[in-house]
């Protein structure tokens, strides 16, 4: 099986703070609303242990993915 990290990159210009706004309602303000926008995308492939080591770096776990904690399925 394999995992990736898929990075989502965006910037954006407008005449106020963003803060507090969720993904969801930048990206609406970005397509139909005041702001302008720009996406980067990259992807990374992940071996086992890497995708085990992320799951915990975002606050979850590798049984998520059915891992151990060396990234072995289990």
């Amino acid at each position: 099986m394999a995992f990736y990290r898929n990075v989502i990159t965006v910037e954006v210009i407008s005449d106020r703070e963003l803060t507090g706004m969720s993904v969801e309602e930048i990206v609406s303000a970005m397509n139909y609303g005041d702001c302008v926008g720009i996406t980067d995308f990259s992807l990374v492939e992940l071996s086992g242990k890497e995708t085990a080591d992320a799951l915990y770096e975002f606050g979850s776990e590798p049984a998520f993915f059915g891992l151990d904690d060396d990234g072995v399925e289990i």
